[in-house]
């Protein structure tokens, strides 16, 4: 892409590719061939942003459902680690006090 080829330092290939697209598009090139192209402020400060803000952007308003889900899918993977874990013993002082097996 033209944006990569600026970033590399390539300007005249990004030039060119700005023309190709232009020719394929069929639309006019109406600025000047020996213009430096260089990057918008605001796109260069792409990689700095915080991962609370990407989060933000990707899920948007369901940023509470997703916390939620995993949450709750959190609380659930415990429980059921409890249960297979301490369940047998459990059930077998319940049901059949002095055994050592289960029942």
């Amino acid at each position: 892409s033209p944006r990569f080829l600026v970033i590399r330092g390539q300007q005249a290939a990004a030039r060119c590719a700005l023309r190709l697209m232009h020719t394929i598009n069929g639309s006019k090139l109406d600025w000047d061939g020996d213009v430096p192209l260089c990057i918008a402020h605001n796109a260069t400060e792409q990689s700095s942003m915080s991962s609370s803000y990407r989060l933000r952007m990707l899920f948007g308003p369901n940023l509470r459902l997703f916390i939620f889900s995993l949450t709750l899918f959190g609380m659930l993977s415990v429980t059921t680690v409890l249960i297979d874990t301490w369940g047998p013993g459990v059930f077998q002082r319940l049901i059949s006090p002095g055994a050592r097996e289960l029942p």
